[in-house]
């Protein structure tokens, strides 16, 4: 590789990196019984760490850092609920803004 290909090279994985991790955006706070839900741009979010916005209230818009995840750790007292919402992903929030 020539020095041109791995500046490339270098400068491409550096985009890459920079827009892992934290995302920051305006939401919408949703509650129902299956849990708590960011809403960005229509769409809901489920949140696997809800006491982050416990204090807010229902319908606030609130500015959020957070990551994605695949998946959150159980809540052995996390009530059952036969309501289905269609969610976009789980998110875990770092952050308010």
């Amino acid at each position: 590789m020539n020095t041109k290909h791995i500046l490339s090279f270098l400068f491409a994985s550096t985009l890459l990196l920079s827009s892992c991790g934290k995302i920051s955006r305006k939401a919408e706070i949703n509650r129902d019984c299956t849990g708590t839900y960011l809403t960005f741009n229509n769409k809901d979010y489920f949140v696997c760490n809800p006491s982050m916005i416990s204090s807010y209230a229902e319908g606030s818009e609130i500015e959020v850092k957070y990551d994605k995840i695949d998946e959150c750790a159980s809540d052995p007292d996390q009530a059952i609920c036969e309501l289905y919402h269609k969610n976009y992903g789980i998110i875990e929030i770092k952050e308010i803004k």
